[in-house]
């Protein structure tokens, strides 16, 4: 079970906001003041709502719910006074409310989502002001609200049905802890003072069958172990026998006890995480929300990306939102799990995978791209770069490629399935095809100074698009690359990267249905749309080579592109002249298939063209190439990546 959607108004600095959510993992970026925390404040209230309203019907209401059922009321019984809510932070009574405007209620209302049951159920409350001292916390819509519903949706309402851990950075923890009572160390958990009861949590978890796992995944997170644990927790107190609570911890490397006081920070932060995502032990909830507030402060970037894959293992049955401006962080996540807040207070909130570059107001650019959200780290810290050259040197390939929507699709292409390999990559942005030809003796000095155990230039590839280059000419650049400048080079034998996807319309029309979820229309009818939009748009394209396009000017634009740059690298001149390489242009270009003219606008055309003729209501724009690489697999891989992933696994 999981969040779907939430939708938050007039809560602190959030106006009228809605977050579509991973149902796994969601990271919250943004510069600080844009409301991160405020929207994980926002659902740890809403699960204090949830708990404060949840209530056995003592008697029954015709047509509405039975004796015994769980309710969200009744009306009677929602006032709560100031020092009641304890799931967020505020000072004063009006400080809940958006510029402490106490007329205007708070709404926060979530789609929940039952897997298991194909169900979901929308669940929103309303806090208002009462007498200025006074919270008025309501269901909404609670008198037309199916409680039928509502009861056969969650399984332990008994139990409470949702938790909700919320934790703050830890930099140290109490030197002596006292045992508490469950209800005192839940207390403390909700109030985001988890660092006093942390020996509690780990006494808790010490006694369950499940300790031994949290060893090992804490070994792994600080020490990248896998095969065993490299610290070990020790007991040395009986609850019911002594007041005080004494866990120690022993390193594999030098096996001396320790109290845990004596650990760092950052492994204090991580076993702080571990034991919120470990929370589950001995009770059994529908939905468990764990909220981390900036937990890498103390981490290193390697410890980062192990904490991800933890937090991204089903088997803990959590959903996690994180706020983070760590770049590292950022790094190591899928786009599907990062989430852009603005700062606006408004507007609906999607994961990156959902936008465009250009929609994060961040421009096109050149230099290190070793990952995706560049341009949302960008936005945090314009001046972060550091880490591009640290991941440079310590990555097994260098992929140079011309623009950062290259990167883009390169980068989800081989995150995928369809690549089984432990290569570590990092791309390069340089530019037009143009543009790295003209520098490429630069390219080569400064990237040959940078070394590890070899050069940055020692282990490049660089991958291009073909564009107007016909084939004799592309095996030309490639080999004097080579032999010349000492860098492999590759481009796919179609016009751009995007053409691929109409080189064989099986595999389009597969991919179309899958990434955009059409039930009602058969593979054999996508692909005659398919078919006939590329024949249609196949003569708009040959247009642009017909015998009077490729006149005098454009062979002298395709020797200032190209073959001055090719002979230029290799040292020799190629044998043609004018007219020569004029009648070799029209007899290639009049001979080749649609995917090798065809640019990425052309695909995008085709593939609206065919969705249209269908009647299927759906505007197609770049991000659709990105949603075709998404939905790939062995079954679906075009000819030409398996040769790209090749290329960049050497």
């Amino acid at each position: 079970m999981y969040i779907k959607t939430l939708h938050i108004k007039d809560f602190k600095s959030i106006k009228d906001l809605e977050i579509n959510l991973d149902k796994q993992i969601s990271i919250l970026t943004g510069v600080n003041n844009s409301g991160k925390t405020t929207i994980l404040e926002a659902l740890a209230l809403w699960v204090e709502c949830f708990e404060k309203l949840l209530k056995v019907a003592q008697r029954a209401v015709t047509g509405r719910y039975k004796k015994g059922d769980y309710i969200l009321g009744p009306t009677y019984n929602k006032y709560f006074n100031f020092d009641e809510i304890n799931s967020v932070r505020c000072p004063d009574f009006d400080d809940l409310f958006r510029d402490r405007n106490v007329k205007l209620p708070i709404i926060i209302e979530a789609v929940v989502v039952s897997e298991e049951k194909r169900q979901e159920i929308s669940l929103g409350f309303s806090i208002s002001n009462s007498t200025n001292t006074r919270y008025v916390i309501s269901l909404i819509n609670e008198k037309s609200f199916d409680y039928n519903k509502f009861n056969t949706f969650f399984d332990y309402l008994n139990n409470g049905s949702i938790s909700s851990y919320y934790a703050s950075p830890v930099a140290y923890i109490e030197q002596r802890e006292d045992f508490v009572t469950e209800p005192n160390l839940k207390d403390n958990i909700r109030k985001r003072q988890s660092y006093r009861i942390i020996r509690n949590r780990i006494y808790k978890l010490y006694h369950t069958a499940r300790f031994n796992k949290f060893q090992e995944d804490l070994s792994f997170v600080l020490y990248g172990s896998t095969s065993y644990a490299n610290i070990r927790f020790i007991n040395r107190s009986d609850i019911n026998k002594d007041k005080r609570i004494v866990i120690n911890y022993v390193n594999a490397d030098d096996n001396v006890e320790k109290d845990i006081a004596l650990l760092g920070s950052g492994t204090l932060q991580v076993i702080e995480i571990l034991l919120d995502v470990y929370h589950q032990v001995d009770e059994k909830k529908d939905l468990n929300l764990v909220l981390l507030d900036e937990p890498d402060s103390h981490i290193h970037r390697d410890i980062q990306e192990r904490l991800l894959q933890i937090l991204s293992n089903s088997f803990l049955n959590n959903q996690v939102i994180i706020t983070t401006h760590n770049e590292s962080l950022i790094r190591a996540a899928s786009l599907t799990q990062l989430f852009h807040i603005d700062g606006s207070g408004q507007g609906t909130v999607n994961c990156l995978y959902k936008k465009e570059l250009p929609k994060l107001n961040s421009p096109h650019f050149t230099g290190p791209y070793p990952v995706l959200p560049t341009p949302v780290i960008r936005s945090i810290d314009s001046t972060a770069a550091g880490l591009d050259f640290i991941s440079a040197i310590e990555a097994d390939k260098i992929i140079f490629v011309e623009g950062d929507d290259d990167a883009r699709l390169l980068h989800k292409l081989f995150s995928m399935d369809v690549a089984h390999h432990d290569t570590k990559i990092m791309f390069w942005v340089l530019g037009g095809i143009s543009k790295i030809l003209d520098k490429v003796d630069m390219y080569k000095v400064f990237f040959s100074e940078i070394k590890n155990t070899k050069s940055l230039w020692e282990k490049s590839l660089l991958i291009f698009d073909r564009d107007r280059l016909i084939d004799e000419h592309c095996t030309e650049l490639i080999n004097s690359l080579k032999t010349k400048k000492h860098i492999d080079g590759f481009a796919l034998p179609v016009y751009t990267q995007e053409s691929v996807f109409i080189s064989d319309i099986r595999v389009l029309s597969i991919l179309l249905m899958r990434c955009l979820k059409l039930s009602n229309i058969t593979a054999p009818q996508m692909e005659e749309a398919l078919q006939d939009a590329i024949e249609k748009q196949i003569v708009e394209i040959k247009s642009r080579y017909e015998d009077k396009e490729i006149d005098n000017e454009f062979v002298q634009s395709y020797k200032g592109c190209y073959l001055d740059k090719i002979e230029k690298i290799s040292g020799k001149k190629i044998k043609t002249n004018d007219i020569d390489l004029q009648t070799k242009l029209k007899a290639f270009y009049n001979n080749q298939a649609p995917e090798k003219l065809a640019d990425k606008n052309d695909v995008i055309t085709i593939i609206q063209e065919a969705l249209d003729k269908l009647n299927i209501n759906k505007t197609i724009d770049e991000s659709i190439f990105y949603a075709l690489v998404e939905n790939s697999d062995r079954s679906t891989i075009y000819d030409s990546w398996n040769q790209l992933i090749r290329s960049m696994e050497k």
